[in-house]
């Protein structure tokens, strides 16, 4: 907290574009008003995402030369083909929605997780965005996963829970 808290010098703030932390009151007290004024709500979009609260820089620019938006069926191009793993064979069990969105339904808790895997070019982009969402107010956490590979190495290996009503 002492990083965050408005005497110190709050300069390296100023290349942070994104900034998620766990707070914890009831150790430390005001813990999170001190978090919520190094991140004003001018500056900063404010999310939840389970115990962790998420700060992403409004005013993020980015290169002129970046290309269109990635989308599931590229206009003017073929689609990806998907490999399936563990979906459920049921017509919701992987549902292309249009050409950005898919819904690809979580299996039974025990059973092997239901994934998905393509091959895309994210030549030229610096960022990937995803909208990740429960839409039933009564459905169980489910975890989702995204993996980036190089043909040499993994860059990205995160994980995030995700509950009933929520969305990130």
């Amino acid at each position: 907290m002492e990083l965050l808290d408005q005497s110190s010098n709050l300069s390296w703030l100023h290349g942070v574009n994104v900034f998620s932390i766990e707070t914890h009151d009831r150790f430390r007290d005001n813990s999170t008003t001190t978090v919520l004024a190094a991140f004003p709500e001018d500056k900063f979009h404010r999310s939840q995402s389970g115990e962790f609260l998420v700060f992403s820089r409004k005013d993020v620019t980015t290169p002129d030369n970046l290309p269109d938006i990635i989308r599931i069926s590229p206009r003017g191009s073929k689609s990806l083909s998907f490999e399936r793993k563990n979906v459920n064979g049921a017509h919701w069990g992987f549902m292309a929605i249009n050409d950005q969105k898919f819904q690809l339904h979580p299996n039974e808790p025990g059973e092997p997780p239901a994934s998905i895997h393509f091959e895309i070019s994210l030549s030229g982009h610096s960022r990937i965005c995803a909208r990740i969402s429960l839409e039933s107010d009564k459905a169980q956490p489910v975890v989702f996963k995204i993996i980036l590979k190089t043909d040499q190495k993994t860059i990205l290996n995160s994980e995030q829970v995700v509950y009933a009503s929520f969305e990130i």
